[in-house]
């Protein structure tokens, strides 16, 4: 039948190859809507405190101010089930913070520079998934890297590297205008704990410490739903 119904002098619809490609593309662009699921990218910026011991005592020691908060930015892609709260997906952010001395008439060229970045994974719990979400956060670090940076008049100090160990846990809210547009929030505690970071020069190691509270806000594109 499906011979008559194409006609006797061609082929069925489903053996010819560019016809198996464009069904099988036309049925991944439909997953998001059969399924209902969202897909999400979103750039993020925010503000994480902490007070690193091990960071500030060795600022001390270079008369520079210690480093209580620094800036975050970075980027999420995540993929949310509508119909099932768990959802997957990867972050990556960095944040840095520049500080000198108090006292810039003694010491004119104290200063130091602390950097972190981190490629994490995410999971997702939202029991409210719509247009308005709500729900917990968390990521583990799969990747890091980490720098501290001081100067002084006698002697610059260059301490990189370390085994890294990160993660959070939070909370985050949102809504989508016109279901394409996510913007919202998260609150949530870090942990970016590093061993071993080391000065190539001198030999010196330092272990930082970063846990504390942050914040985030979230702008991005949403799909699905």
């Amino acid at each position: 039948m499906l011979h008559h119904f194409y006609g006797l002098d061609h082929p069925p619809l489903f053996s010819h190859p560019n016809n198996m490609k464009a069904l099988m593309l036309i049925a991944l662009l439909t997953i998001p809507t059969t399924s209902q699921a969202w897909f999400t990218v979103r750039g993020s910026a925010g503000l994480m405190t902490h007070d690193s011991r091990d960071v500030n005592n060795e600022l001390k020691t270079k008369t520079v101010n210690e480093i209580y908060v620094h800036g975050i930015y970075g980027a999420d892609a995540i993929l949310n089930p509508e119909s099932f709260p768990l959802g997957l997906g990867i972050r990556y952010e960095a944040g840095s913070v520049d500080v000198t001395t108090g006292n810039k008439n003694q010491y004119p060229k104290n200063k130091a520079s602390l950097s972190v970045s981190r490629l994490a994974a995410i999971a997702t719990l939202r029991p409210i998934n719509k247009d308005v979400f709500f729900g917990a956060i968390g990521t583990y670090g799969l990747s890091h890297t980490q720098s501290l940076k001081t100067t002084t008049d006698s002697a610059t100090m260059d301490y990189k590297g370390g085994t890294a160990t990160s993660y959070t846990a939070g909370v985050e809210f949102g809504l989508r205008p016109g279901k394409i547009i996510e913007m919202g929030g998260e609150l949530g505690f870090e942990v970016y704990d590093v061993k071993g970071m080391t000065d190539d020069n001198s030999g010196s190691t330092l272990n930082m410490d970063l846990h504390g509270p942050y914040v985030l806000l979230h702008l991005g594109i949403s799909l699905g739903g």
